[in-house]
């Protein structure tokens, strides 16, 4: 595809952000050698305090031929403040498209669907949606909604209308795609493409796992990324309190930026406080982080949404050379590492699960074959320019067929 075609990419989320620097920059950037991009993006006021790090962005998407639009995210009143975001979104657009024409625009996320979709409508441009989270569903499942509530039923009613709207959808896992297919949710001549989320550090990592030495009682696991809303700290927390009965010597590590205190009084609860290390690292440390433990954990809530989840701390453990524990609920994640011999599965919250999912564990972090393997899948499962090859190839079929 030209580079003459002009992509205007928006996502809810900063940038400078961890979410944003890890899954959304390597795609732009990725997009940016095959087309002109145009990056909307929603920087929080904590990540606008570095001025250093503003600059250091904008360099290196300027250096990328990345377009960077970074509007500042509205926090309150809850509800209209995105609102009022996607109205600001579709106007930035709007200027741009006067400008230098948008061929296609690309919404990621619930609110920047909703950009994309009021965007497509000023400028004419397509719109495709990428569906990479069941936004209203996380709400019911977070508490925030009830299920039977008008704001769930308002949420889902917007999001058919940007299925309606889309040229052409994204999801995440193949659980998705089948589902909005029974549902019949997306028009039947539309487009959808699986793309599982990829991450700078999954392309990035070196090689593998570092295999330290351990004592007959130690484990090192290491939990990456937010713990809050979607992801089960509980369980997580339980689990451990096992290992450590198994193996006292054990350590638990969260590379987490936000949510510190929250973790500290869940492992004073399950009292195992003294095996807990919290770090908050540079981005570009994360993997070598990672490298330095034994296995990766990922444990997400049973609910509406579960379905449409596809971690990427799954292929950034499998990435680092690492196996991975997840529970039945981690999306596509479960079946991948049961598939591949790469990790266990907990079955559920209990002595006797947590028992045999450790059992299957320990041969896993012993097998000096793992790392090499687990590479392997993650670059085939989440390669970045596959993923944006497909997508570039809908905008070719889209823009052929208009």
């Amino acid at each position: 595809m030209s580079r003459d075609l002009h992509l205007g990419y928006v996502v809810y989320w900063g940038a400078l952000e961890p979410l944003g620097r890890a899954v959304a920059v390597p795609v732009v950037e990725a997009f940016a050698r095959r087309a002109q991009v145009t990056f909307v993006t929603f920087e929080k006021p904590g990540d606008l305090v570095e001025e250093e790090d503003q600059e250091a962005m904008a360099a290196r998407l300027e250096a990328a031929g990345v377009r960077w639009l970074p509007l500042r995210y509205t926090k309150r009143p809850r509800g209209a403040s995105a609102v009022w975001d996607a109205f600001r979104g579709r106007q930035a657009l709007g200027r741009v498209h006067r400008r230098s024409p948008l061929d296609v625009v690309q919404g990621r996320t619930y609110v920047g669907g909703l950009v994309g979709m009021l965007a497509a409508r000023r400028t004419g441009a397509p719109f495709v949606y990428y569906h990479d989270a069941c936004w209203p569903e996380e709400q019911v499942d977070a508490g925030i909604w009830p299920p039977e509530s008008r704001r769930y039923r308002a949420a889902r009613a917007v999001e058919d209308r940007m299925f309606l709207a889309a040229r052409g959808v994204v999801v995440l896992t193949e659980q998705t795609r089948r589902r909005l297919g029974r549902e019949e949710r997306v028009p039947d001549h539309v487009p959808t493409e699986v793309v599982r989320p990829t991450s700078g550090l999954i392309q990035r990592s070196g090689e593998g796992s570092l295999r330290r030495a351990r004592a007959a009682d130690d484990l090192r696991l290491v939990h990456l990324g937010s713990v809050s809303d979607r992801y089960c700290l509980g369980w997580v927390l339980s689990f451990f309190d096992h290992v450590l009965q198994e193996r006292p010597g054990s350590r638990l590590t969260f590379l987490a930026h936000r949510d510190h205190d929250l973790i500290r009084k869940a492992a004073a609860d399950h009292g195992v406080q003294d095996a807990l290390e919290i770090r908050s690292v540079p981005h570009e440390r994360v993997d070598a982080e990672i490298r330095s433990h034994d296995a990766g954990m990922v444990f997400l809530r049973e609910g509406w949404s579960h379905h449409c989840q596809s971690p990427t701390k799954g292929g950034e453990y499998l990435a680092c050379g690492l196996p991975v524990v997840c529970n039945p609920y981690a999306g596509d994640v479960p079946e991948l590492v049961e598939g591949k011999g790469l990790g266990v599965v907990v079955a559920e919250e209990s002595e006797e699960a947590h028992r045999r999912a450790l059992a299957h564990l320990l041969p896993l972090v012993e097998d000096p074959d793992l790392p090499a393997r687990a590479r392997s899948v993650a670059q085939e499962r989440y390669d970045l320019e596959e993923g944006v090859e497909r997508q570039m190839a809908m905008f070719r079929r889209i823009l052929e067929e208009s």
